[in-house]
């Protein structure tokens, strides 16, 4: 037994010999995400959101795994060229901020410096002398029936409690009910009118995008793309509805722990959607479902060919969205080719946020102004066939055998992003809620909370 013993122990420090060997090897070989990651996340916090950059160090930086890599590179920021510098164990990458297109990584040596100014920035009414949701005045809303009690103890549930360990590392939450603000609360150091990183929900923007562009005529998503380079082999027959299902069949790994496809394409290529292109196919198209950060930054390419130049693609999300919906105080970030990085770069405030969702939750409809086309939200929260039902097109649905919250409402709907960014589209309830943080969280506690204090 004593042997038996000595053996199991003698395996146990083996194993862990391996993991203290293999630790240094791995951060070795990923330094350029390290680097990349933070000057580029550095460099958008500053420049773009107006953040400190020590919260960015302590935050951000300090949250596992990030803490064990990236808290450790050191940034430096230069704010008269506003380029912030991240080195890393011998490795240095730098991410430089560009006029309305936001921070790129500087590849090869070539800086991306070519920016614009988005028009209706300037000419945009003062949203602070408006009511919501045009503006940023809000309404009474003491008349609505609610369990009012009920409904801040549901939201205060979403945040760490004051004196606490972070844990759920919440950020804003805003909950629009029958169209009114009926609840909103931030963490220390953020506020109603600062941008926040929404990931991944930016490819629910791009949806939004595209549907504009069918409603424009410009675009029919059942027809072949005809990428040059797709012309001879099976790529040929991909449409852009297998992009938006993620069911493409494109060859595509999405993770994040170390080199993949996804971190390859945010930190290496100054063209990321040409990136994702040049990827073989795995699968046939439309028969299996692989979700990818790379199929989004394809249709952001390929969204860029509708427009007679570079600048009327520039132009193209704010006149044709965010201007049409109030969101005056959101932006998308490009690569540094100049391609918006729809997979993971969009920043909007939280109420900018709830405004995006509330377009879905009125069927693509502004203040009776038609945005996307009749029956786009339709197309968009039908399930992908190739899934039991939990994805559409750009968004999560809440169907099938894996529901994200179970005790939700099936006609629940939601544009999801790394890290618990959430905004939830709840149709039956005239409901939308936006969740942004550091952390994922129990969204169907969380909502269910809300659900609850609001009467049926």
């Amino acid at each position: 037994m004593k042997r038996f013993f000595r053996g199991v122990g003698k395996f146990i420090l083996g194993f862990l010999a391996l993991i203290i060997l293999f630790i240094p090897i791995y951060v070795y070989f990923n330094r350029g995400v390290i680097t990349g990651y933070a000057a580029k996340k550095m460099c958008t916090c500053v420049f773009m959101a107006d953040r400190v950059p020590q919260t960015v160090t302590d935050q951000d930086f300090n949250i596992f795994p990030n803490s064990l890599t990236i808290k450790n590179a050191e940034t430096i920021i230069d704010s008269s060229s506003r380029v912030v510098t991240a080195s890393f164990w011998g490795k240095e990458q730098q991410a430089v901020f560009r006029e309305g297109l936001g921070c790129a990584l500087v590849h090869e040596g070539k800086r991306p410096d070519r920016g614009f100014s988005p028009s209706y920035f300037q000419s945009a009414l003062d949203s602070d002398t408006l009511l919501w949701p045009k503006g940023n005045l809000i309404q009474d809303t003491t008349f609505i029936e609610i369990e009012w009690d009920s409904l801040d103890r549901a939201v205060a549930a979403g945040f760490d409690p004051p004196g606490a360990e972070p844990d759920l590392m919440t950020r804003a939450v805003v909950v629009v009910y029958k169209d009114f603000i009926v609840a909103e609360k931030y963490a220390e150091g953020f506020d109603a009118s600062m941008p926040q990183h929404g990931w991944s929900m930016g490819k629910s923007i791009a949806n939004a995008l595209i549907g504009i562009l069918v409603r424009d005529s410009l675009v029919d998503i059942y027809e072949p793309i005809g990428i040059d380079s797709w012309q001879n082999d099976g790529r040929n027959m991909i449409t852009w509805d297998h992009l938006l299902r993620m069911s493409s069949g494109l060859e595509w790994n999405e993770g994040y722990f170390g080199s993949s496809d996804v971190t390859s394409m945010l930190f290496e290529h100054s063209n990321m959607g040409a990136y994702a292109a040049s990827l073989p196919l795995d699968t046939p198209p439309d028969s299996s479902w692989n979700y990818s950060s790379g199929t989004t930054n394809i249709l952001s390419l390929l969204m860029q060919e509708k427009f007679p130049s570079q600048e009327a693609y520039w132009h193209f999300p704010y006149d044709s969205l965010f201007a049409q919906i109030g969101m005056k105080e959101s932006f998308l970030e490009a690569d540094a080719s100049g391609h918006y990085v729809l997979s993971s770069f969009a920043w909007a405030t939280p109420r900018d946020w709830a405004r995006f969702g509330m377009l879905f939750l009125h069927d693509g409809v502004w203040q009776g102004k038609r945005i996307l086309p009749e029956g786009w939200v339709d197309y968009t929260i039908s399930p992908t066939p190739t899934t039991s039902g939990f994805y559409g097109a750009q968004f999560w649905l809440n169907k099938g055998e894996r529901k994200m919250a179970p005790d939700l409402p099936d006609d629940a709907y939601c544009a999801r992003g790394h890290d618990g960014q959430r905004v939830y589209i709840i149709p039956s309830y005239d409901l939308v809620v936006v969740r942004l943080g550091l952390k994922n969280m129990d969204d169907n506690e969380f909502i269910k909370g809300i659900l609850g204090a609001i009467q049926q």
